[in-house]
């Protein structure tokens, strides 16, 4: 059974994290059947980090992202620690530093050189904008790349 909570931020904020994180899991991970993950939506002070994602076990998985974010960064952010569940739960990344069974040394490696933030920055705003598309928010202005 799939089972996602989300706690925290606002009402409008925990209905479009929810359904993010089903559809997230539906796209990348279409055959899992045993998983649970725990979303907090609250306030990281201090913290250079926009969310983070820790395996519990096997299938539960907790994530926690920044809720002072504008709604499209914090469902990208949602989007990109989904991608890290996907990494634990189909074994590509072990522990801290195990990516597909290769040994990578964080301290010696750049953040944006780690494969794993990688392969989940690449999926992040592809996740989003198909979401977006498919939820019917695609119209709306803070659903826009402003990056372009």
């Amino acid at each position: 059974m799939i089972e996602i909570e989300v706690t925290g931020g606002t009402k409008k904020q925990r209905q479009m994290a929810l359904s993010l994180a089903n559809y997230c899991v539906k796209k990348l991970m279409p055959r899992k059947r045993v998983l649970s993950i725990d979303i907090a939506l609250r306030s990281i002070s201090g913290e250079s980090a926009l969310g983070y994602c820790l395996k519990e076990s096997r299938s539960d998985f907790s994530i926690e992202i920044e809720k002072r974010q504008s709604h499209r960064r914090l469902l990208e952010t949602l989007a990109h620690e989904l991608v890290h569940v996907k990494q634990y739960a189909q074994g590509e990344l072990k522990g801290e530093n195990c990516w597909m069974g290769k040994v990578v040394n964080p301290k010696n490696t750049d953040y944006w050189d780690l494969p794993w933030e990688i392969d989940a920055h690449g999926r992040e705003c592809g996740l989003f904008c198909r979401w977006a598309t498919w939820a019917g928010y695609a119209d709306k202005p803070w659903a826009q790349d402003q990056r372009l």
